[in-house]
């Protein structure tokens, strides 16, 4: 993972900070295998820019499926396959994503030690879901000032694969809170209860949530 390149780090543009929690979810269970994050762009622009915070480049371009797939590591067919029921099959990767619309974001886990985090993907590239500090912990970066603009990285997308209300198994989708959510209504959007919502991130009560928080919401298949 010290190899290097003159690639740029790219995040897209978030009207939230991500929560500087502990290094991705609680994860009782060791296992390898797919789940999913969610992404919703805020701006129809992207930012090019290192992780410290220098050498911004703006391009006012709209954000599609394809860039979206490519800053995420994955194939434009992966992106399109978690996200079928959003898009029709026509659907191409330079369909523009509009603002404020929720992506879903497939990748490879790894749960162990108690915590859930991606499977050594994505590299290189990022969207705006984990903190520096979280980045320069799995690159075994002692500062994480000192990451420049020429580094391949992996970025550790939390996750989680326990099983739920006893023993279903479900998909684990990351969510990042927004400032009008509460813990009912993110749990009837996503088909879950309040409770079963709260036990699964470790919330004594509502009042816990907090906005830019990155949660594991639980998904049922139909």
């Amino acid at each position: 993972m010290r190899s290097f390149s003159t690639v740029l780090v790219i995040c897209f543009l978030s009207s939230l900070p991500i929560s500087s929690t502990a290094l991705g979810l609680n994860c009782t269970t060791t296992a390898t295998s797919s789940v999913l994050i969610d992404y919703t762009p805020t701006e129809p622009t992207n930012r090019i820019i290192n992780l410290a915070h220098t050498n911004i480049l703006t391009s006012r371009t709209n954000t599609t499926l394809g860039k979206i797939a490519n800053l995420s590591g994955i194939s434009y067919i992966s992106l399109f396959s978690a996200n079928s029921f959003s898009f029709p099959l026509s659907t191409s990767p330079i369909e523009t994503v509009e603002v404020n619309h929720t992506i879903k974001i497939p990748f490879q886990r790894n749960c162990g030690s108690g915590i859930g985090i991606s499977n050594q993907v994505p590299v290189t590239r990022t969207l705006n879901l984990v903190t520096h500090q979280d980045i320069a912990s799995v690159n075994d970066i002692a500062n994480a000032t000192l990451i420049y603009p020429d580094q391949k990285l992996w970025i550790p997308l939390p996750c989680n694969c326990d099983r739920v209300e006893g023993d279903h198994i479900v998909v684990h989708c990351g969510h990042v809170v927004s400032k009008v959510s509460s813990v009912v209504r993110i749990a009837k959007k996503y088909g879950t209860t309040p409770g079963t919502l709260s036990e699964l991130n470790g919330m004594a009560n509502s009042t816990e949530l907090q906005p830019g928080q990155l949660i594991d919401v639980p998904l049922r298949g139909s």
